[in-house]
């Protein structure tokens, strides 16, 4: 997969999360705190994604690919808590846990072969 279709899939990403926070329970306190991390997780995440296409040197790179790692393992949590309290059908949330732990492998391919080819 090339950057830009990986950037695009980020950002599609992003967007179902925020979509997600949007219907989940009303006045639950749980809820409430979930929702809040998945806008925080979702649009750092796209960020982040969006940031590493900026000319970079190559140990910065890594830093932020790791940062971008970071941020979708966070918004993989906060999916992953909305599927345990089972808040929304598992038809709507597993395809984005799956497509977020996809996302996550990408990020720990790339960033090992780049360090590899620093090394």
């Amino acid at each position: 997969m090339n950057p830009v279709e990986l950037k695009n899939r980020v950002q599609k990403l992003s967007y179902a999360g925020l979509k997600i926070a949007l219907v989940l329970p009303q006045k639950q306190a749980l809820s409430n705190l979930i929702r809040l991390e998945i806008v925080k997780m979702a649009s750092q995440m796209a960020i982040q994604a969006m940031g590493l296409y900026q000319g970079q040197l190559s140990h910065t790179f890594l830093d932020n690919l790791n940062e971008a790692k970071n941020q979708a393992n966070g918004f993989l949590y906060w999916l992953q808590l909305v599927q345990s309290e089972k808040m929304l059908d598992s038809k709507i949330i597993d395809p984005l846990i799956a497509e977020t732990e996809q996302i996550i492998q990408m990020y720990i391919k790339a960033f090992k072969t780049l360090k590899n080819k620093l090394d």
